[in-house]
Formats: C-alpha cells, structure tokens, sequence
C-alpha cells in the first residue's frame, strides 16, 4: 500500500479527512477536497473507504485502537476487563463529548449506523472478557443479550447527552456509562464504584497522547 509521508495511504486519508471535518464540517468535506490536500485521485480514497460515514467510523475506531493500546501498557496495578473497559469509555467519551464538533461528527446518522453495527462483536468480547475475569459464568446467549442493551442504551444516553449538553457533567455522563456495563456484566455494586474510581484515578495520572485532533 502506498505511503505519503511515512502513514498508510489508508491512514493518511484518515487524518486529512479527520481535520478537513473539524475544519469545515462534514457536510461540506468532499471526496475531491480530501484527495486535493493529499495530491491523490478520489478513485483512491473510494477504493479505501466506501462512504464518507466509513472515514468517520475509522476516525474514531483508530482513535480507540491507540489509546487501548496505551492503557494496556501503563496499566500494571492487577488490571482486569472491567477496569480496561471503564478506562477506555471514559476517556473516550470525554473527548467526544468535550467539542460540539465533535459531538456532531460521532452522532452523524450514517456513521451511527456502522458504528451499531460495527461495535457489537466488539462489545460481546467485552463481556466475554469481564464474566471470564470476574467468574461471572455468562452463556452466549447472555453476552448477546446484554451486548444489545449496552448499545441500545449507550446510544440512547449519548443522544440525550447531546441534546442536553450545555448543563452536561461530562464526568458525571461517563460514570453512568461505565456503572450500565457494569450491571450488565453481573457485578455487585462495589466492585462497580471501585473499578470506576480506579478508572478516573488512571486518567489523572496519565495523559493518553492520541489524536489531537479530537
């Protein structure tokens, strides 16, 4: 694959797209405006990406992929999959949440749709992972089960969130999240609140240094 300036073609559509966004809104970002900046054909950026909400969705899921992979390597204090998990969404949606920009770009309908569908394997692995680290003895028919309701009501908050978000506690928003999956994965209220509190403890101390575009 070629490569312009040291990224992936992929990865450098990624980033331009990203910041054309940011700059002059989705809407008016162009397939031609992206290839302009890069000195490539839009014959290239389609080959890559089937839609302008498929950028999106590789926008934010790169963004997901670098700061996992951050926590993975700083967290040494006996981790587990709920933890990870409570790190990961926090800070996640702390910088979604933060910018109007931003707010607007992860909630385009389209993007919305592919990131539903995209997310739900993902989010079963989560419970997968959390029930096997806490004993939890979930089947699959209840990790399935309960990877539709987080998403469901994720979606849900988010958008209430949005609606609301000149009052909004970012904070306070992010710790209902983390507490949903919690009770969705079966765990008691203790180890809830105290994973939660580690996950914020985690992000005063470090600062995950992804994206700044987000």
């Amino acid at each position: 694959m070629p490569k312009i300036g040291g990224e992936t073609l992929k990865s450098s559509i990624i980033t331009t797209a990203g910041a054309l966004f940011h700059k002059n809104g989705y809407e008016k970002t162009t397939y031609q405006m992206i290839a302009d900046e890069l000195g490539i054909s839009k014959g290239s950026i389609s080959y890559h990406f089937k839609s302008k909400p498929w950028i999106i969705y590789f926008y934010f899921f790169r963004y997901v992929q670098n700061m996992f992979s951050y926590i993975r390597e700083n967290l040494t204090d006996t981790p587990n999959a709920f933890l990870i998990h409570c790190i990961e969404q926090i800070h996640f949606y702390r910088q979604v949440m933060k910018t109007e920009e931003n707010r607007k770009l992860f909630l385009n309908m389209d993007h919305m749709e592919i990131w539903e569908q995209e997310n739900l394997f993902i989010i079963k692995d989560y419970f997968r992972e959390i029930s096997r680290d806490f004993h939890r003895g979930m089947t699959e028919e209840d990790i399935h089960v309960a990877a539709i309701m987080s998403l469901g009501a994720k979606i849900g908050m988010f958008r209430e969130a949005d609606r609301y978000s000149d009052a909004l506690d970012i904070d306070r928003f992010c710790y209902y999240f983390v507490h949903m999956i919690g009770l969705f994965s079966r765990l008691g209220e203790m180890i809830i609140h105290t994973n939660i509190a580690r996950a914020f403890d985690f992000l005063e101390k470090h600062t995950i240094p992804f994206d700044d575009s987000l």
